[in-house]
């Protein structure tokens, strides 16, 4: 059985993480989220701006965080009352009040 993963942030680094999630026999990359889709050149799976609608649409099995660390509590606040775990790329939070809410919100849920 194959993982379906959600991609959130599809800079860089989310580029390394689809070729990383592609190669994976465990793995299929159902989606990718990021602000600036719309204007991105076209990829290998669907995109969407919203993360929220993209969690409803697409059921994903788990998210792999590939954004700046100032989006983290709210992407995984998200993910956590849907009961989707999260992979989250360091650094977690910028300071350590958010890096608990994080844990936090994940562990309560």
């Amino acid at each position: 059985m194959s993982l379906k993963v959600l991609l959130v942030g599809l800079g860089t680094r989310g580029r390394h993480w689809a070729r990383v999630i592609a190669e994976n026999a465990g793995a299929t990359l159902i989606a990718g989220v990021d602000p600036s889709a719309d204007k991105l050149p076209q990829l290998e799976f669907p995109t969407r701006t919203d993360l929220s609608a993209a969690l409803e649409e697409f059921q994903p099995d788990v998210v792999v965080l590939s954004t700046p660390p100032e989006f983290h509590l709210a992407q995984i606040t998200a993910c956590a009352e849907r009961g989707i775990p999260v992979l989250c790329e360091k650094p977690l939070a910028l300071d350590a009040d958010t890096a608990r809410a994080c844990v936090e919100v994940a562990e309560a849920h």
